[in-house]
């Protein structure tokens, strides 16, 4: 999915989605009252975490100039 997203709309506004997702599983931790609601914003952190370090090596790579 990460990948496909990445293809689809471009790898910046993939890193964008995986640091928005990632922000918000920290605040669903941080304001979680419940442990259902802490599960919940740990497997949207677990989500944008795998998201955005999939996507940040191939825009590096897409990125980085050629040695010559």
């Amino acid at each position: 999915m990460c990948s496909y997203f990445a293809d689809r709309f471009g790898r910046r506004a993939a890193l964008l989605a995986g640091i928005t997702l990632v922000a918000s599983g920290i605040f669903g931790e941080v304001f979680a009252t419940a442990n259902g609601t802490f599960l919940v914003g740990k497997m949207i952190l677990g989500f944008g975490l795998g998201f955005y370090l999939t996507v940040g090596p191939m825009y590096c790579s897409e990125v980085s100039a050629l040695s010559v």
